[in-house]
């Protein structure tokens, strides 16, 4: 590649960046949400907390010294990543000006990037929902080490809120019952193996985060008004 030709994509990519984190730069600060200070009070409590991911706070404290723009970058090229990957899935070339054009579009027509911009777990939830998809109907078409990759980011997004290990089972019932029918509608059957694994992971992964941040094997502990949430 040209030295030209890295400039250029350097300058779209920093342009989709810029694009899903503009309530950010507009506010001057990452925006910050209730719940913020529950979850980055963890892991320097040691403790656990109704909904709070010692995880996700151990995430946030490491972007602290930076002021947390650290934090919202990292979520902002991660959905830049997630984005690419669905993009050159479906057969459309993921050429950088392509994906800076659909992060314009999101930024303007969606409530993406404030999800991006604040500082919640509330962005893995997409990201972990496009990631199982992937596995599931575009294997095909990835690499041994995106595979990988995809399952760690839904390990790490359950591992982060617990709503999304109730979503992607709920998702996980759902292929196998399509994957049951498929043959019947002539429709594409769903790989079952890496959702599954991705899931396996991110249950296991959540008490062990917590072991290590809260000296304690658990879930995060929840309760029924998340149940109904």
């Amino acid at each position: 590649m040209s030295t030209g030709r890295v400039y250029a994509t350097s300058l779209l990519l920093i342009a989709a960046l810029t694009a899903l984190l503009w309530p950010a730069f507009w506010n001057g600060f990452p925006i910050v949400f209730p719940d913020t200070g529950g979850y980055l009070a963890r892991p320097f409590d040691g403790t656990l907390a109704m909904g709070r991911s010692a995880l996700y706070g151990a995430f946030l404290a490491a972007g602290a010294p930076l002021k947390f723009w650290p934090n919202v970058i990292a979520q902002a090229a991660l959905t830049i990543w997630i984005l690419a990957m669905v993009v050159r899935t479906h057969g459309i070339a993921a050429r950088p000006l392509y994906i800076t054009g659909a992060a314009l579009g999101l930024s303007l027509l969606t409530g993406l990037p404030w999800y991006v911009s604040q500082l919640m777990p509330d962005i893995l939830a997409p990201c972990a929902i496009l990631a199982l998809y992937l596995l599931a109907f575009r294997q095909a078409c990835l690499s041994r080490l995106e595979i990988v990759a995809l399952c760690g980011l839904i390990a790490f997004a359950i591992a982060c809120h617990m709503s999304i290990l109730a979503l992607g089972l709920s998702l996980a019932a759902m292929l196998v019952l399509w994957r049951l029918v498929a043959s019947r509608l002539d429709a594409p059957q769903p790989e079952l193996l890496a959702p599954a694994l991705a899931l396996a992971l991110g249950i296991l992964f959540a008490p062990l985060s917590n072991l290590a941040l809260a000296g304690k094997f658990a879930f995060t502990p929840g309760g029924v008004n998340f149940i109904f949430g």
